[in-house]
């Protein structure tokens, strides 16, 4: 949790994460150190104010081949006086890094927002990322209504693009390339 002035607002923000990962051990001397690392699963999410209480989940594959289709969904349990605003887009997971263009939309009656994305055909990991804006009006006099912002929240979930084998022939009868089936040759 965070505490941050912005003008004459004390904004409060908190962030969570979760990370699956597997190490990769080599044994140097005595010593045991870390040779590379997998992250199977990653997510993180930013939330100021009133977010910090709404339960938001954004759901992509855990992995994917390249150059394919894939759907992303992001669920809001949002209170009833209140009207959400939220975008989902995706970037590779590169550096420096690109940002991608956001595009808000008012969430429909269901609290579920989803957009369709082709992977890239790279091999480069993704991140989904969704942003939301949580907004909340109250009368002001008889005939006006103050709208403002209650809540922000980011979330960002990794999945991983399965490379694309190039390389290697893979054969279904066990024939090696002069037709022996015992996979010797002559």
């Amino acid at each position: 949790t965070a505490t941050d002035t912005v003008g004459d607002i004390q904004v409060i923000g908190e962030l969570y994460s979760t990370a699956k990962c597997v190490y990769f051990l080599e044994k140097t001397g005595s010593k045991w150190l870390i040779s590379s690392e997998k992250i199977v699963e990653e997510t993180s999410a930013l939330k100021y104010g009133d977010a910090r209480y709404i339960n938001m989940e954004l759901n992509s594959p855990k992995q994917i081949g390249p150059n394919k289709y894939y759907t992303t969904s992001l669920k809001v349990d949002a209170p009833d006086d209140s009207v959400v605003i939220a975008s989902i887009s995706k970037e590779n997971i590169i550096y420096p890094q690109t940002k991608s263009d956001d595009a808000f939309r008012k969430m429909p009656d269901d609290n579920i927002l989803e957009r369709v994305f082709l992977s890239n055909k790279n091999n480069v990991n993704e991140y989904t990322v969704a942003s939301v804006g949580i907004t909340r009006a109250e009368p002001y006099n008889e005939n006006q209504v103050k709208v403002y912002m209650g809540g922000l929240a980011f979330i960002m979930t990794r999945f991983n693009v399965i490379p694309e084998n190039k390389y290697i022939k893979f054969d279904d009868d066990n024939t090696n390339s002069e037709g022996n089936k015992d996979g010797k040759g002559k």
